[in-house]
């Protein structure tokens, strides 16, 4: 039998392209590229050479700075290649230089030491680095700031010959364009630690890609595009981050699997709080949601878990779409338009989420009238909404209760029968009329 009148603007969701890669998707012309096609630029780790190619076949000359024991104070020039420790003591101005790096690393084991200084950069040019590794590890990054590059700082490794022991700390990054550059870009790093960085106004904060078991954390991302990204990356872990203004993603895992993403904080107005696209095993956590289009929109992965955030003011407290074998366990979401909306699940478990006061569904499982999918939904609360705990399927669960909703408290799930359960509008025995039509999805943006 067809349910009540569907929650108004609810609609069978399709996939959005996502790409693994943020910086090579814009470097190679795609969508996200505002401005054309990057060029890429090559830094040599030669022990005795700082002569580097750039991608337009022109030469750049650099120095190399070898420090002997640990960091000591040492200045350098924009282009200098570092083979030991260094400890800066004074600014590195290196707007002038339009093609290289600032500080390029050229041996394992080396510590960049800012000591309170910062780098300057060109503006979001193709091709700059604040720092770039590109090939050696047990390399450490602390302790100053850098500016206006296009990408501040760049760890690459490569495939089989993943960078190990990395540490980038206590930085404050920021960009006096609109949304420009990226903050942190790492491929291929096994371990690597960021640690408390102020990243403002980058157009992505932090990507990782290819990445596995490494922290992101205790970090501050101010009006990013993109706060953080993790493509095809394996058990990283992103936690204690406060995202704030963030224009489109917060954090994103794509295709990752056993990723953490917990105690983070995010908001900004018609952006998606945190986003999970074919990974496997995600676990999404004790995170702050607020005001937000989507406070966590995942689809299309298996076997992971939504659990205990919490969110206000967003459009979709959490939206997902033809998930397999996730449970949403003890998450709030209230204030906003949709509580917890699930599209097209296989063997989903929803277990203690509460909704309330939210202008459309507290927990809505939709279907677009098709057959085959199943969810379990047992002991959540759904009260003053208007729609209350709805679904378009029948669901196997125990425990529910609704009340106070304006349209129907539960349907198709199996809820506590009192009076505070009846709802201040339908009585128990209210039933839809059978010729009630379903509307047809309409598509999402």
């Amino acid at each position: 039998m067809p349910g009540p009148d569907l929650p108004g603007d609810s609609r069978l969701k399709g996939l959005r392209a996502g790409s693994p890669s943020i910086k090579r998707e814009r470097m190679n012309g795609g969508e996200s590229n505002r401005g054309g096609t990057l060029a890429t630029f090559s830094v040599s780790g030669l022990p005795r050479a700082a002569t580097v190619m750039t991608a337009s076949g022109a030469l750049a000359i650099g120095v190399i700075v070898a420090a002997v024991g640990p960091a000591r104070a040492s200045a350098i020039a924009c282009g200098s290649t570092i083979t030991a420790s260094v400890r800066l003591t004074e600014d590195l101005n290196c707007t002038a230089d339009t093609t290289g790096s600032g500080i390029t690393i050229g041996a394992d084991g080396v510590t960049v030491n800012l000591n309170g200084y910062q780098i300057l950069g060109p503006g979001d040019l193709a091709g700059t680095y604040g720092i770039a590794d590109t090939g050696y590890s047990d390399v450490t990054i602390e302790y100053g700031a850098m500016s206006n590059f296009g990408t501040d700082v760049d760890l690459m490794g490569a495939s089989g010959s993943e960078l190990t022991g990395i540490v980038v700390r206590h930085l404050t990054i920021a960009n006096t364009g609109v949304q420009d550059g990226f903050g942190v870009y790492g491929e291929h790093l096994s371990g690597t630690i960021i640690h408390r960085l102020s990243i403002s106004n980058a157009y992505v904060g932090v990507e990782l890609v290819s990445c596995q078991h490494s922290a992101v954390t205790h970090n501050y991302l101010q009006d990013p595009f993109y706060g953080g990204y993790d493509g095809t990356g394996t058990a990283n872990r992103w936690a204690h981050n406060t995202l704030s203004d963030v224009t489109y993603q917060g954090i994103v895992a794509a295709s990752t699997a056993d990723a953490v993403i917990r105690d983070n904080a995010v908001n900004g107005a018609g952006a998606y709080g945190i986003e999970d696209q074919g990974s496997d095993g995600v676990t999404i956590a004790q995170n702050v949601l607020n005001d937000l289009y989507d406070g966590v929109y995942d689809f299309a992965s298996s076997d992971g878990n939504i659990s205990y955030n919490t969110g206000s003011g967003d459009t979709y407290g959490i939206d997902t779409y033809a998930l397999t074998g996730y449970a949403y366990a003890g998450n709030t979401f209230e204030n906003g338009q949709y509580g917890i909306e699930t599209d097209l699940p296989t063997s989903e478990i929803l277990s203690g989420n509460v909704t309330s006061n939210n202008s459309e569904a507290g927990l809505f499982v939709y279907t677009g009238g098709a057959a085959g999918w199943s969810a379990t939904l047992s002991y959540n609360t759904g009260n003053d909404n208007s729609f209350g705990l709805y679904s378009q399927i029948p669901t196997s669960g125990t425990g529910n209760r609704a009340s106070g909703n304006m349209k129907v408290n539960c349907y198709n799930v199996t809820c506590v029968t009192s009076a505070a359960a009846a709802g201040r509008v339908r009585s128990p025995a209210y039933r839809p009329p059978a010729a009630m039509a379903i509307p047809a999805p309409r598509a999402r943006h």
